[in-house]
C-alpha cells in the first residue's frame, strides 16, 4: 500500500521568521541527510567490505557450529547411558561443560558474521525521501527539536464558543491550520475569554489589546537524534500520486504526522477541566495551560439587568462625566465629540438610560438648535476614576470613538 505522507508549507515563499518558529533556525533536510551519506560513506564501504569477507566465512562457521553441536549431543547421549548403568559421570561433566563453551564461541562467531553480511544500512531512503518532500510537498527545511513533544507549542487552543458573559465553554485544538478537535470545557470558578468582546461593545478600544498569536502555518520539524521528519497534518497531494511518484518504499519510520500524534496522544479526555492537572496525559495539561492563558479571572464586560433612571446614572458617573467637560481640547477633539463637549462644559443635561452590561449606558443630549448629540458610553468596572488628562480620540466613519482613563465614548449627532 503506498504511504501518504502530511502536507506541510511551502518555505520558499515564507520566511522563517513569519512563521510560530520564533526565530529558531532551520535546517535543510536535503543538505542533512545528504551530509549523513557523506559522512556515513566510508564506514559504508567498510561494511560492505567485511560483509563480502563474512559471506566467504559463513560456510565454514556454519560447519564449525554444526560440528560443536554434534560433538555436544554425543557426549550427552554417553553421560545419559552412564547414569542408567550407576556408573561415575563427574568427568563427562567437565567434557559437557568445555564442549558448551566451544559451541556457544561459534555461535556467537557465526552470529557475527551474519549481522555483518546483512548489514547493509544506508541513508538511500532518507534522501529519497528528502528530495519528495522538497519536489511534492515543497518542504525543505525544518525546526531541529528534540522530540515530538517539542512540537506542542505549536498546536493552536482557540476558544470557539463561550456564553453570553465571555466564559469559554468549548475550545478547538489546530494543527497546520486545520482544526483536529474540539472539547467542552468545565470550571468552578469564572474564567472569561481575554478577546471577549460583547457585539454591542465591539467599539471599546480597550488597551492593551493582547497580540493575535494564532499562527495559521505550521512549520516542519527534524529530530536529529532519530532521522525523524515531523509534518504537521496528513494530506495526500492534489494529484493520485504518493511520496516517491507511486509506490513508497517505507517511510512510515521516518515520516510522522503531527496530526495523528496529536490525535494518539489525547486519550479518552472528554472535556477540558480548568481546575485540574492532567499530570497522567502531558498534551492534556499543554492545552489546558494554552487555555487557561487565553482567559482571565474577571473580565470587564459583565451582564447586568439593572434599569436605572437618568439621575440615577447620572450620579453613578459623575467623576467620569466631569472628567470628561473638563479635560483639555486638542485638534483632534471635532465635530459630534466636540459639540457634544462643549454642551457639557455649558452645563447641559443628557439623558441616560441603562444598556445590557454592567457599567454600559446610552445617552442623549438636546442641542440649542434642537438637534440631537447621541451615544453610548462604557465604564471599565474596578478602574479608579480618570484624573486630568487628555482625551485619546479614534474618529471612525460612523462615529467618534473617544477614551479617557477607564471611560470610553461613542459619539453620533442625530438630526
Amino acid at each position: 500500500m503506498p504511504v501518504r505522507l502530511p502536507l506541510a508549507r511551502d518555505t520558499e515563499t515564507e520566511s522563517p521568521d513569519d512563521d510560530a518558529s520564533g526565530g529558531v533556525p532551520r535546517i535543510s533536510l536535503l543538505a542533512f541527510f545528504e551530509a549523513e551519506a557523506k559522512r556515513h560513506d566510508e564506514q559504508f564501504r567498510l561494511a560492505q567490505a567485511t560483509a563480502f569477507e563474512g559471506r566467504k566465512q559463513l560456510p565454514a562457521l556454519q560447519a564449525e557450529v554444526a560440528a560443536a553441536k554434534r560433538a555436544l549431543d554425543d557426549k550427552r547421549d554417553l553421560k545419559a547411558r552412564a547414569e542408567r548403568e550407576g556408573l561415575e559421570t563427574a568427568k563427562l561433566d567437565a567434557g559437557i561443560a568445555d564442549l558448551q563453551s566451544q559451541l556457544d564461541a561459534a555461535a556467537g562467531r557465526l552470529a557475527a558474521c551474519t549481522g555483518h553480511v546483512s548489514a547493509r544500512r544506508t541513508f538511500d531512503r532518507e534522501i529519497a525521501l528528502a528530495r519528495s518532500l522538497a519536489s511534492e510537498f515543497y518542504v525543505r527545511e525544518a525546526i531541529e527539536v528534540t522530540g515530538i513533544r517539542d512540537c506542542y507549542a505549536h498546536v493552536v487552543v482557540r476558544v470557539s464558543e463561550e456564553d453570553r458573559a465571555g466564559e469559554p465553554t468549548a475550545i478547538e485544538l489546530l494543527v497546520g491550520g486545520r482544526r483536529v478537535m474540539t472539547f467542552a470545557v468545565a470550571k468552578t470558578k469564572s474564567r472569561v475569554s481575554a478577546s471577549f468582546r460583547p457585539k454591542a461593545l465591539a467599539w471599546v478600544p480597550l488597551q492593551p489589546e493582547k497580540p493575535d498569536t494564532y499562527q495559521e502555518h505550521t512549520p516542519a520539524f527534524f529530530d536529529r537524534s532519530r532521522g525523524l521528519v515531523i509534518l504537521p497534518t496528513f494530506r495526500r497531494p492534489s494529484h493520485d500520486q504518493y511520496a516517491y511518484g507511486g509506490q513508497a518504499p517505507g517511510p512510515a519510520d521516518i515520516v510522522v504526522s503531527l496530526e495523528d500524534h496529536v490525535r494518539g496522544q489525547w486519550g479518552d479526555v472528554q472535556e477540558i477541566d480548568l481546575d485540574r492537572a492532567y499530570a497522567e496525559n502531558e498534551l492534556a495539561e499543554v492545552v489546558r495551560n494554552k487555555t487557561l492563558a487565553l482567559t482571565v479571572a474577571s473580565g470587564p464586560f459583565r451582564p447586568s439587568e439593572e434599569r436605572l433612571t437618568s439621575g440615577d446614572i447620572a450620579l453613578k458617573i459623575k467623576d467620569d462625566w466631569s472628567a470628561f467637560a473638563a479635560c483639555p481640547w486638542a485638534g483632534d477633539v471635532k465635530g459630534p465629540l466636540a459639540l457634544l463637549k462643549y454642551h457639557v462644559e455649558n452645563g447641559e443635561k443628557a439623558r441616560f438610560w441603562s444598556e445590557e452590561y454592567e457599567g454600559q449606558f446610552g445617552f442623549r443630549l438636546r442641542t440649542r438648535d434642537h438637534t440631537w448629540i447621541v451615544g453610548d458610553l462604557f465604564i471599565v468596572p474596578g478602574e479608579p476614576p480618570p484624573g486630568r488628562q487628555a482625551m485619546k480620540v479614534a474618529p471612525t466613519r460612523e462615529a467618534a470613538i473617544a477614551s479617557l482613563g477607564r471611560l470610553h465614548l461613542r459619539v453620533v449627532e442625530s438630526g
